[in-house]
This record gives structure tokens, C-alpha cells and sequence, in this order.
């Protein structure tokens, strides 16, 4: 498309002044045989003709100018692309014939148009035929009819903007946005079907998603500011009877220093009052692709029941030989005090010193979590 140069405007104005600053519409209307036109040479065009169609080839936005009875189509550069394969011979053709595969939509459009009911549509969408076969796109426009100096209709003015491409996009966020939201309930599903408590964390280290076995191990977990907000939580280090601090936590270490908790064995007390559970901990910190921990995600094996078949075996093979019929051996009296008794005296758990370390086949179980 050829630049317009409004200070030089070229040779073709010397006859027709009306045609200056119209860039390459304006040479193809000057350069266009019009002895055989309806319209005539343009040296005998109405001035309410030259006036319209000066507005037209000087305007900065996509218009069209569809003159006389049979509404003769002129246009500007701004609508070139618009054009296609029209565009070497639609210069004051026949509007029904350069827009011919949309002459069924826009006939009614015109004759309101002509009623005095201008009208504007936003995101039409319209078939056209291209260079590469029907296309389906959609299009912004205006009609408005032009009057001449005695109040007769004399043509009709087209603001039109191709809006294929922006609706196109729109679409394709849509369907990105509806993809997105599958993927995140397909997420949300696994999650809450998974047999092992998982917690996700942000960056700060509040509490954003968890499952629900999770809560059968803990109950409803109380809101969550920060890591901080971890030294709420009652657990323990079930070898010392140690209460956790808020940084010892496995998310919390994971948040703050990016490390990786692996089968670590944690005790804790329900947030519901609902008694105690053992648990194996795994935690691990969640980057950006930058390598930035912008979250933290906890897996939690519930072994509780584990533990307690395995305290109550090694219990059953300390226990001495039942005593001969006839003995005259009597028993010692039971002590009944918490360390007598092998519980841990700092939590009161089932937990016993004495029991042996959780199996290996817990702390396999653990790693696979």
C-alpha cells in the first residue's frame, strides 16, 4: 500500500483537487476508465459526490462510500485488507456485486439505513469468500445514508472494522480459562482421592488446599496465617516426647530452608479433641521455574494402627514364659506409673520407649507417599 503524502499530493489533483491526500484509492480512481460508467468521468461528479468521497479517502478508519440508485462502492486505503481477492476491480463496482456472498445480510441493513434508521453492530458475524475459500469471520460496522443539498438520498456511508481476530483470541482464552478449570477440578478430584493426607502451602506458608484424609487425621485444620501460625499445632517427636516448634515442622522447613522431608514420624493431637494419631511426614518445597519456593506440599502416611500392632508384638515377645503348673513362684506386683508402664511419659501416646523403631515396611510405605 502506498504511502500518503498530504504536501505533495501528485499530478492527478491538478483536475481532480478533490482526490488529494486519498494515497492509493485515490490513483485507482484516478487511473479507472469511467466513459462507460453510470457515473461518468469524475470531472462531472456532483459536489455532494466529491465532498463524501474526499471524507472517505482522508480518513484514518476502515470506510466505504456506496453512491447513487445502484450504490457504486468506493472505499479507502484503510479497508485494502478488507478487500481480498475484491480488491483490483472493486472501485465503483456495484455494491450487490462486491459484496455479493453478503448481500442477503446487508440489504436490509441498507434500506433502514435509507429509512433514517442508522444502526451500528458490534461483532457481526459474516461468511466471505477469500482467496482461500469461504472464512467465517466478524466484523464492526456502521450504515448511515448521505443526503444531498436538496434533502434527497443520495449514497450511504460504511464505518466497518474487521473484528475476526480479537474474537478469535477471546474465544481461544476461553477455551483456554474452560481447559484450565478442568485441569484444576481434575487436580482437586486426585487430591481428595488420594489415600494420604496432603496439605498445600503458599509461599508465606498459608494453609491453600487439603483432602480429606488429611482431616481424618487432623480434623478441620484452623486458619492459617503464616508458618508461624504452626507453633498452634500440638505435636510431638514421639522418641523424646518433644513438643514440635513452629520451624520444625516439615512444611515449615520446607518453606523456609527447601528441604525435603522424607518418613519422618510425627505424633499429633486432633485440632477437634478427637485424640491422637502417629503419622509418617514427607514435605517438600514447591519452586517457580526460576527455582524460587513459592509454596510447600506435605504428604502424611496415618501409621497409628501400624505402631500399635507392632508395640503390642514387641510387648507379647518381652513377656516372660507363662509359670509351670504347681510353681510355688508368685508374681511381683505391677507398677502402674506412665514409665513403668513403657508409655512416654512427656505425651502419655501409645508410643512406648521400649517399642522397637517403626518397620521397614513402614518407612517403605512412607517413600512411596
Amino acid at each position: 500500500m502506498a504511502g500518503r503524502d498530504l504536501c505533495n499530493p501528485g499530478p492527478m489533483t491538478d483536475s481532480l483537487p478533490f482526490l488529494a491526500g486519498g494515497g492509493e484509492a485515490a490513483r485507482m480512481i484516478a487511473e479507472r476508465d469511467w466513459s462507460d460508467h453510470p457515473l461518468g468521468p469524475p470531472q462531472t461528479w456532483p459536489e455532494s459526490l466529491r465532498t463524501a468521497l474526499s471524507l472517505v479517502l482522508n480518513s484514518p478508519e476502515s470506510m466505504i462510500l456506496a453512491w447513487g440508485p445502484e450504490l457504486h462502492f468506493f472505499f479507502n486505503d484503510t479497508y485494502f485488507p478488507l478487500l481480498g481477492p475484491r480488491l483490483p476491480w472493486a472501485m465503483g463496482e456495484r455494491f450487490d456485486r462486491v459484496w455479493a456472498d453478503a448481500w442477503d445480510q446487508a440489504k436490509p441493513i441498507i434500506d433502514d439505513a435509507f429509512a433514517g434508521k442508522s444502526r451500528r453492530f458490534e461483532d457481526l458475524p459474516w461468511t466471505l469468500a477469500t482467496d482461500r475459500g469461504e472464512a467465517q469471520t466478524w466484523w464492526s460496522f456502521s450504515y448511515s445514508r448521505v443526503l444531498d443539498g436538496e434533502g434527497r438520498i443520495a449514497g450511504l456511508f460504511v464505518f466497518t472494522n474487521e473484528t475476526t481476530k480479537r474474537i478469535r483470541m477471546e474465544a481461544l482464552q476461553r477455551e483456554s480459562e474452560a481447559a484450565l478449570r478442568r485441569s484444576e477440578s481434575f487436580l482437586a478430584a486426585t487430591l481428595q482421592g488420594l489415600p494420604v493426607g496432603v496439605i498445600i502451602a503458599d509461599a508465606e506458608g498459608r494453609i491453600v488446599h487439603d483432602n480429606a484424609a488429611n482431616r481424618e487425621i487432623w480434623g478441620m485444620p484452623p486458619q492459617t496465617v503464616n508458618w508461624e501460625s504452626y507453633g498452634d499445632w500440638v505435636g510431638y517427636w514421639p522418641e523424646t516426647g518433644e513438643r514440635l516448634r513452629a520451624e520444625e515442622w516439615g512444611m515449615a522447613r520446607a518453606l523456609l530452608h527447601g528441604e525435603t522431608v522424607r518418613g519422618e514420624l510425627v505424633e499429633i493431637e486432633r485440632f477437634d479433641g478427637g485424640g491422637r494419631r502417629l503419622f509418617l511426614n514427607n514435605a517438600a518445597p514447591i519452586r517457580d521455574r526460576a527455582g524460587a519456593i513459592v509454596g510447600g506440599v506435605v504428604a502424611e502416611l496415618d501409621v497409628t494402627e501400624r505402631i500399635e500392632v507392632e508395640r503390642r508384638r514387641g510387648r507379647a515377645r518381652r513377656s516372660p514364659a507363662s509359670t509351670p503348673s504347681g510353681s510355688s513362684s508368685r508374681s511381683r506386683p505391677a507398677r502402674s506409673s506412665a514409665r513403668g508402664s513403657g508409655i512416654c511419659p512427656a505425651t502419655a501416646s501409645p508410643w512406648t520407649r521400649g517399642s522397637p523403631a517403626p518397620s521397614a515396611s513402614i518407612r517403605r510405605s512412607a517413600a512411596r507417599a
